[in-house]
């Protein structure tokens, strides 16, 4: 089996400038797309095409070896600087419930990553969000179950 990146689906990089590789197949002209992911990057969004792609590709080599000599036709960026959540402090006391009430529009039940999940503003807690929006709908108990916190969680009291 060659080891390259049409081996996986996707790669995480921890730990590297460049977290996610996603691979997107071959287009009818026969060149293989992939896409890589980059967040939290303040320091990426003053630099050119060029300078984005040296760096991406090494982090490709550095994650498949038998990628080395395979070279970009075309590199293409899309900057997003709004795409990463960064949480600040007080954040949390903004967060609103599902339920109504504290929206003050009665019959609005409310779900997002921005709703207060005990979890962070991510799509898992955009999730929990809408299992919480439906369980105040219906009146069941539909959240899914925490995952227990760990230890060193326990022992600092975050939860």
């Amino acid at each position: 089996m060659r080891d390259d990146v049409r081996t996986y689906p996707h790669l995480v990089l921890p730990d590297r400038d460049t977290h996610w590789f996603f691979d997107k197949g071959v287009d009818a002209s026969g060149l293989h797309h992939v896409h890589a992911v980059i967040s939290a990057a303040d320091d990426w969004m003053g630099l050119d095409e060029e300078t984005i792609g040296r760096r991406v590709v090494a982090d490709l080599h550095w994650a498949l070896p038998a990628s080395r000599g395979i070279q970009p036709v075309e590199v293409r960026s899309v900057k997003e600087k709004r795409a990463t959540f960064r949480a600040s402090p007080g954040i949390d006391a903004m967060r609103p419930g599902p339920a109504p009430g504290g929206n003050g529009i009665p019959n609005l039940y409310l779900a997002g990553d921005w709703c207060d999940t005990g979890w962070p503003a991510t799509m898992e807690g955009a999730t929990r969000s809408g299992y919480a929006a439906a369980a105040a709908i219906t009146g069941s108990g539909g959240l899914v179950a925490d995952v227990p916190p760990g230890r060193l969680a326990r022992w600092a009291g975050l939860r």
